[in-house]
């Protein structure tokens, strides 16, 4: 699904919500977060939505990191690094 918003692919959000929520992800979750920030940017543009993301992640002390971001790889994160660094800061 993920793949599928960041190819610009239309996906209603109502049905990404219910998907979310049936799979036990919360709106204060950083995947449901993800998720929706990929939604709303409407070409899934992945710099924007992590820059947005990095202090939900340093709230709830978690790394940029694959595992924190699913759906995500390192490689899609590289390109953005010095973005989510500089926000960091």
């Amino acid at each position: 699904m993920l793949r599928d918003l960041e190819e610009g692919n239309p996906v209603h959000w109502k049905t990404i919500h219910k998907i979310l929520l049936a799979i036990g992800l919360q709106p204060s979750q950083v995947a449901y977060r993800l998720a929706k920030g990929l939604h709303d940017s409407g070409k899934g543009n992945t710099g924007s939505v992590l820059v947005e993301l990095v202090p939900v992640l340093r709230e709830q002390h978690l790394e940029i990191h694959p595992v924190n971001l699913p759906g995500l790889t390192r490689a899609e994160l590289e390109p953005h690094q010095e973005k989510i660094t500089n926000r960091r800061r």
